[in-house]
């Protein structure tokens, strides 16, 4: 059984599953500060460098691989903002997902509406 593969980038009522561009580096690195990501995510870097790094390595895999762990951005679909990112592996007929959230940007439904 496999699931049905969407095509990116995903839009929802008020957000965008997307890839990473370089662009994102300072939010990156804004989502990275955060204490309670940089421990699940230190992958992200914490600096330009490193960010730019992890930017560049996630858009070498290929979208919605089975059994490949890959990333995509969370952004405001009105601006494009990134404001966080969710973690994804598919299996055979299942997926895994994982996310990680600016907390300026928690407790407003985003993550909930990302997992749709």
């Amino acid at each position: 059984m496999s699931l049905p593969i969407p095509a990116l980038p995903i839009e929802v009522d008020r957000i965008r599953l997307r890839r990473f561009t370089l662009e994102d580096v300072p939010n990156v690195l804004r989502l990275s500060a955060d204490p309670s990501v940089h421990d699940a995510a230190d992958e992200l870097g914490s600096n330009e460098t490193e960010a730019a790094a992890y930017i560049e390595k996630q858009n070498e895999f290929t979208d919605f691989q089975p059994g490949e762990l890959f990333d995509l951005a969370i952004a405001l679909r009105d601006n494009d903002e990134l404001i966080g990112m969710t973690t994804l592996v598919l299996g055979d007929g299942t997926a895994e997902i994982g996310y990680a959230l600016h907390p300026n940007f928690r407790g407003n439904g985003y993550v909930t509406e990302a997992a749709r």
